[in-house]
């Protein structure tokens, strides 16, 4: 920080572009993609940029990061969003996690304008049209399902998190634990309880397989609102003692307020 400090001093803007995409590569051939981002967005090499943000989102997903994916995207020029499907996406994650339903619709349908064939085309044979563009068409259907859902459509969210299922390409792990994790809750609302119960404890388990701390937090507390909902007050305490341990182990303390409250209703 303090050669950089001094190079602002020293050097033109020109010079300093320079140094920043330099560095951004090298950090990127390292591993350091967080560092390697800054700089590349320092350099406003924005093609760059969107390369390392695209893939590193997944990761920052994984830990339920969403502001994070928020703030790198928003400091891409719109015309390099705007032409990839991918970056279109990511958008409409953030956009429908955060309860923001009209630009989650607006960046997922700009999502479908870049792809070809159109989704219905390819609902009728996913295996034709192979992993990528079944991969994209999947978590578009994911968006509009959490959408649905924070506008109370939930037998929509229920289908529209089925049509995903369909699509999710062999061995996505990551990309079904995502899709399923939105259909358990889904399920939980339109109160079918018995396939909430089934989708919920697998979504856990690929969770912990494909290390997505977050979606397993969620899951715990699925689970724990299914118990709590029969009465089984021993599940709740043991389910919410779990996710607690998460948070503690996941640096996910900022949540750990939830599995209090289901231990508070519990000892209450």
């Amino acid at each position: 920080d303090f050669l950089y400090k001094q190079a602002l001093t020293k050097y033109p803007p020109e010079r300093i572009r320079a140094l920043n995409q330099r560095a951004a590569r090298w950090l990127a051939g390292q591993r350091y993609v967080t560092e390697a981002i800054e700089h590349a967005l320092a350099a406003q090499d924005y093609e760059f940029a969107a390369a390392l943000i695209g893939p590193q989102s997944q990761e920052w997903m994984r830990r339920g990061e969403v502001a994070t994916i928020l703030q790198k995207m928003k400091q891409l020029p719109d015309e390099i969003v705007r032409k990839s499907a991918g970056l279109c996406i990511w958008y409409g994650w953030v956009y429908s996690l955060g309860d923001s339903p009209q630009l989650a619709d607006l960046w997922s349908d700009r999502a479908e304008a870049v792809l070809s064939p159109d989704l219905q085309t390819v609902m009728t044979d996913p295996v034709k049209f192979g992993p990528e563009l079944c991969n994209a068409y999947a978590q578009i259907l994911a968006i509009r399902a959490t959408t649905a859902r924070h506008q109370r459509d939930y037998q929509t969210s229920v289908k529209l998190g089925e049509q995903a299922l369909k699509i999710v390409p062999d061995g996505n792990v990551h990309l079904l634990t995502i899709v399923s994790a939105g259909l358990s809750t889904s399920l939980i609302e339109v109160g079918d309880y018995v396939q909430a119960d089934s989708v919920t404890s697998s979504t856990r388990h690929m969770a912990y397989q494909t290390g997505h701390s977050f979606i397993a937090f969620s899951m715990l507390m699925n689970e724990s609102m299914l118990a709590m909902l029969r009465g089984q007050l021993h599940k709740v305490y043991e389910v919410s003692t779990e996710a607690l341990r998460l948070t503690e182990t996941e640096s996910m303390q900022h949540l750990s307020f939830i599995p209090h409250v289901h231990l508070g209703w519990v000892n209450y």
